[in-house]
């Protein structure tokens, strides 16, 4: 009897090979590329096709930059990277390739002409959703300065971005201007805004070009004194939060004032 069982599950029992490619890019989905191409990518011509199929979300490293070799461009759909690892060799590759799927970019810069190395290929992702910018001011020098303040101004500014749904803007010192811009994109798709720095008084014109917004975060906000030339933060403060329009799909409103004064609206 124990024979007959034991016949009946070795008959039942499947290998790998046998299991349907929609599991194995199933499963591809939770892997790393450095261990999906190291597992899988030299078994069989069978699995070099399935991981040339699968989508990669794709943390640039030092240790992994060589898999732009590998990769094919139209496997990305989330990049990770900084300009402190081969960010020359990431350039390389986005001159030759196009990002058809790329969904979510996450650049982290130490030098501002890294970032205006980027800036030049980020209107070429048409299906961007997710773009989050963290930069540290290398010097205080004029040149730098007006970049730094004009980096959250071109997301406003065609032909960038008018698909994305979430942006996070983090960069010190960053003074963008929003009042003098003409013809602003309508982000029209944006539920989510995390912003370093904002005149308090251009939050009004803003929201008008975020209509879905629902969540805005803004860590320092700075007020413009009255033509008298007297700075009183509680009232200027709430004239600018007055002036804003009606927004119907706004659910959270986070905002920190400079000189130590803080307040939260939900």
């Amino acid at each position: 009897m124990s024979n007959k069982r034991l016949l009946i599950c070795s008959r039942q029992q499947l290998s790998i090979e046998a299991l349907p490619n929609e599991l194995f890019l199933h499963i591809f989905n939770y892997l790393q590329p450095e261990d999906l191409f190291k597992s899988f990518g030299s078994l069989n011509s069978r699995f070099c096709v399935l991981i040339r199929s699968t989508f990669i979300r794709f943390c640039v490293t030092k240790d992994n930059v060589t898999l732009f070799s590998v990769i094919k461009a139209d496997q990305i759909k989330s990049m990770i990277l900084n300009d402190s690892t081969s960010f020359r060799i990431v350039m390389n590759y986005f001159k030759k390739e196009y990002f058809t799927q790329l969904e979510r970019l996450d650049f982290t810069f130490i030098e501002f002409r890294s970032m205006r190395t980027l800036l030049n290929f980020i209107p070429q992702l048409d299906n961007l959703k997710f773009l989050r910018i963290v930069g540290h001011r290398e010097n205080s020098c004029e040149e730098a300065e007006v970049f730094c303040h004009t980096i959250a101004q071109l997301i406003f500014t065609p032909p960038f971005f008018t698909r994305l749904k979430y942006i996070e803007i983090l960069i010190h010192g960053m003074i963008p201007y929003y009042g003098y811009m003409p013809r602003p994109n309508q982000l029209s798709m944006l539920e989510y805004l995390s912003i370093h720095s904002i005149c308090l008084d251009d939050l009004a014109i803003l929201l008008t070009w975020m209509p879905n917004i629902k969540i805005l975060k803004i860590f320092n906000a700075f007020i413009i004194n009255d033509d008298d030339g007297q700075f009183r933060e509680h009232d200027l403060t709430s004239r600018s939060l007055m002036q804003m329009p009606k927004i119907v799909s706004l659910q959270r409103l986070d905002i920190g004032i400079c000189n130590g004064v803080t307040c939260k609206v939900g």
